[in-house]
């Protein structure tokens, strides 16, 4: 089966993915949207697992704003979605676009990419750990030493 450029094959099962606003001036507000009738509401819900500060505690959520440079850790979970569902990821309206030209008038870019449930399971069940229950590790609280350097 072939798909359109910016879509995607996937299990139904929860995967992780890294995202990077890779634009030097856009700014994106996300949001994974899915048809009517499969969820109680439009948008599928994920959890943001880390940031550029490194891991984070699970945070359930159902859109983000990603600024130039920033990076992001998400869990996306299509294991309660039925076969055949297409999932898109959007930059819903309302965004400024900031590039190109006066802030503002650049143009929209609604569709980002679109995932396909489609491959059957390629193991019996998905062995993930839920966010739910994801114990991340800590970034360290820096400390400077006493003696240390300091350049403004």
């Amino acid at each position: 089966m072939a798909f359109p450029p910016g879509s995607r094959a996937v299990e139904p099962r929860r995967y992780r993915l890294r995202i990077l606003n890779a634009s030097n001036e856009r700014f994106w507000r996300l949001r994974f949207d899915v048809p009517r009738h499969v969820l109680p509401q439009p948008t599928l819900p994920f959890w943001l697992i880390g940031t550029d500060g490194g891991f984070r505690a699970p945070l359930q959520m159902l859109s983000f704003l990603i600024s130039p440079a920033e990076r992001y850790d998400l869990i996306v979970d299509f294991s309660q979605l039925p076969m055949g569902t297409k999932v898109k990821l959007t930059n819903y309206p309302g965004t400024p676009v900031h590039y190109p030209g006066v802030p503002g008038q650049g143009p929209h870019i609604s569709e980002i990419m679109e995932f396909h449930v489609t491959k059957l399971l390629s193991e019996d069940a998905d062995r993930t750990t839920s966010p739910k229950r994801l114990a991340l590790p800590t970034v360290a609280n820096f400390t400077s030493k006493p003696h240390a350097r300091r350049r403004e």
